[in-house]
Formats: structure tokens, C-alpha cells, sequence
């Protein structure tokens, strides 16, 4: 399983290649606050695209834990793939002490990688 942030999904929406990721990494799921700051005026919703799922939290009290610096979204996304043992998909640099007990799929600057590098990355 794979949790994403919005950030990610953002960046390759914008580029017209949100395709890609589902190419590379299949279903997403992404929690209730990361579909609301996906929402865009005018475009069809998230939800409509059939694999990024929206998943609840189980225990919505578990964002609370990490750092109010960090948005709504982010920390559910965190949340999320904590409480499913999953990867985390994000462009955030997050603090050390949540890195330590998390699994990326990102590097460092992913945003700078072409569509060819992000294949042979995910694929690696």
C-alpha cells in the first residue's frame, strides 16, 4: 500500500503526467484532508480518478502527534501509512525524528528527476 500527499500529485497533475504514477506505482490511497486540498474549482473531483482511494484514518486523534508545523494533510497522510505499515509518497522534508520511523519512495529532489529517471527509480 501506498499513502501520497498531495504535494506529488499536484506536481505531476500540473504537468499533465498524473498518469505516470499510476503507471509506476498502481493505486494510491490518500486520506480525507489530502482530497480536500486536491480539490480544484471547475475539474472533476479526485475521487473520480479510480486509483487514488480515499481511506479514513482509524484513529483520526493520531495526527495530533506530529508537529502543527506540518499541514492537516501531511499529517495525515503520515498518519495513514503508519497505521498500515505503508509507504509514504511526499515531497515534504519532515523531521527527523518521523523520518527515522518512516519508508519514502521519494528523493530528495524528486521534482528536478525527468519521467525516465522517476521510471527507473521506481522501478529499482
Amino acid at each position: 500500500m501506498i499513502v501520497a500527499d498531495a504535494g506529488p500529485l499536484i506536481i505531476f497533475a500540473r504537468v499533465q503526467r498524473l498518469t505516470l504514477l499510476h503507471e509506476v506505482l498502481g493505486e494510491l490511497v490518500i486520506p480525507p484532508a489530502v482530497a480536500h486540498e486536491l480539490i480544484v474549482p471547475g475539474k472533476p473531483a479526485i475521487e473520480s480518478v479510480l486509483w487514488i482511494r480515499v481511506m479514513p484514518l482509524r484513529d483520526p486523534t493520531l495526527v495530533d502527534r506530529f508537529p502543527a508545523t506540518l499541514g492537516r494533510g501531511e499529517r495525515e497522510a503520515i498518519a495513514l501509512a503508519q497505521e498500515h505499515g505503508a509507504l509514504l509518497l511526499s515531497d515534504d522534508r519532515l523531521p527527523d525524528a518521523l523520518r527515522k520511523h518512516m519508508t519514502f519512495l521519494w528523493p530528495a529532489h524528486w521534482q528536478s528527476c525527468s519521467e525516465q529517471r522517476l521510471k527507473d527509480f521506481f522501478r529499482a
